[in-house]
């Protein structure tokens, strides 16, 4: 059997109003990465998270984080997303 991870992501926003969650629990396969995560919760909650990954915030165990760079999730790590916000 494959290992498993589980690791806390946390929704902010306009993210939490279309999930209609503050947060939730999400299994991932050992050795998923941030990207992995993006799809499998743009998977679930398509309305939430029909933009680019890099048009999100994110924030793992209080650092944030580059979307466009591989980042490995661990066990019991803790991830807030918020949608990006623009100013002008």
């Amino acid at each position: 059997m494959a290992r498993r991870i589980c690791v806390n992501v946390e929704f902010f926003a306009s993210i939490r109003d279309k999930t209609q969650k503050n947060h939730e629990s999400m299994v991932l396969a050992d050795g998923s990465s941030l990207q992995n995560l993006y799809d499998a919760l743009d998977e679930k909650y398509p309305s939430a998270f029909a933009l680019s990954m890099n048009e999100f915030v994110f924030v793992v165990n209080n650092k944030k984080a580059d979307p466009k760079k591989i980042l490995l999730l661990h066990d019991k790590d803790s991830i807030s997303i918020f949608p990006f916000v623009g100013g002008g």
